[in-house]
């Protein structure tokens, strides 16, 4: 990404004014704190749903069983780890603010509505739990996305890689997160060491899982989990 960051400087002739330093900090804020956020809730939305673990474990068995261990497209085949995952992810954004942009012209758009030049411009991610693409899109459904991916020439477009106008957790168009495809293998192998390796529990019967800074709606940074350590099953 670096390297890739600095070709890009060159060739708007900005190679003097590129700092590897700053590119890698400016990198740790937009990933590390999405990414850690984003698996926060699927964490929670497991606990909330303990009927999930059991077919979620039998996956990483079988994946793991067939090919040995984590080897060549293991996270890929774990179809119903991605769909746990995209549909946590799609209810819970970790900003209802997306895909900030910077109007370098003025654009006159179909409607006639005029962005001046030097506006922001910023979209909300409303799609993601609009009825009209989701059916039951308040309610959460680990296989929505398993299922999906079941039908005739659907099986790549639902991936918690793909992008799409209907589900905008990695933005969407040219400007993507590039880096969505190593998040989604990390929340992966994460989800499978925690489900494979603990049995979670929320310490309060009801508690507050939502809490709200700005347009950003995170879990309770009070929540208080229990776990307990299962007897391992497969080596991971």
């Amino acid at each position: 990404m670096g390297a890739w960051m600095e070709e890009v400087a060159r060739g708007r002739g900005k190679a003097g004014e590129f700092d590897v330093r700053d590119a890698q900090i400016m990198l740790a804020v937009a990933a590390i704190h999405t990414t850690s956020e984003a698996f926060v809730w699927v964490v929670a939305d497991l606990i909330e749903r303990p009927e999930y673990a059991g077919a979620l474990r039998e996956e990483v068995r079988r994946v793991l069983g067939e090919d040995g261990g984590w080897r060549g497209d293991a996270a890929v085949r774990m179809r119903l780890l991605d769909s746990f995952i995209k549909e946590s992810h799609r209810r819970h954004m970790v900003d209802a603010l997306v895909m900030d942009r910077y109007v370098e012209k003025e654009v006159v758009l179909s409607d006639g509505l005029t962005l001046p030049a030097g506006s922001a411009l910023m979209v909300h991610a409303t799609n993601n739990l609009d009825e009209a693409f989701w059916p039951r899109a308040k309610e959460f459904d680990g296989y929505r996305f398993v299922k999906l991916r079941e039908q005739p020439g659907e099986e790549n477009r639902h991936q918690l890689v793909t992008t799409s106008a209907e589900h905008l957790g990695f933005g969407l168009g040219l400007h993507a997160c590039p880096g969505r495809f190593f998040a989604a293998n990390t929340m992966k192998l994460m989800l499978a060491q925690f489900v494979m390796k603990y049995d979670w529990k929320f310490v309060d019967e009801k508690p507050q899982l939502r809490a709200a800074f700005g347009s950003s709606v995170y879990v309770n940074p009070t929540l208080q989990v229990a776990a307990k350590r299962r007897k391992e099953e497969v080596k991971l």
